[in-house]
């Protein structure tokens, strides 16, 4: 595999360092090489504290940047399927955040679920301080969401709020809206 790359580390060594991964990413990474399917460690199966949507998102991040396309399928897969269940879990915010901060704007296989999963349940997320604020520090994901509820078709409608949008803004900003700059 690396004999074929020149002025790369690895072609030369026949090493991968992983040493600065999660381990639980090196793990299911391991047991993807050895049975082409993962699972996400648990809290008690793992010292790892980070929900398993953002460990999704780091096995896809990861599965990039070794280029192993099947991995990199799996883990979009694995994200889709939770985060249409787990998108009330508090650390949903977290995870899209980190979607946008490991892909580029040209990779859309983990962007479009995140940003999917947020146009379905706008209205909700909208209600969480922790959602607002990724959303008002990740520019990408306001851009897509834009762009989405602006391509909607008419028969799609755009989200139907039940308060006026100011509402939904933090504290700070509320009464910023209306203003001149």
């Amino acid at each position: 595999m690396f004999a074929q790359l020149t002025g790369i580390k690895e072609a030369h060594t026949n090493i991968i360092d992983l040493s600065e991964d999660d381990p639980d990413v090196v793990c299911a990474l391991i047991s993807y090489f050895y049975t082409f399917n993962y699972q996400w460690p648990t809290k008690e199966d793992s010292s790892a504290a980070i929900h398993p949507l953002i460990g999704h998102v780091r096995m896809h991040a990861t599965a990039d940047r070794l280029d192993v396309q099947g991995l990199k399928t799996l883990a979009k897969e694995n994200f889709a399927q939770l985060a249409k269940i787990a998108w009330t879990h508090p650390q949903f915010p977290a995870a899209v955040k980190e979607v946008y901060e490991t892909t580029v704007s040209t990779d859309r296989a983990l962007r479009d679920v995140a940003r999917d999963v947020v146009k379905n349940n706008i209205c909700a997320l909208l209600e969480k301080e922790n959602f607002v604020r990724v959303l008002s520090n990740v520019a990408e994901m306001g851009y897509d969401l834009v762009q989405l509820f602006a391509l909607s078709s008419p028969s799609q409608g755009l989200p139907s709020f039940e308060k006026p949008l100011s509402s939904y803004l933090p504290p700070h900003l509320r009464g910023r809206m209306g203003q001149k700059s």
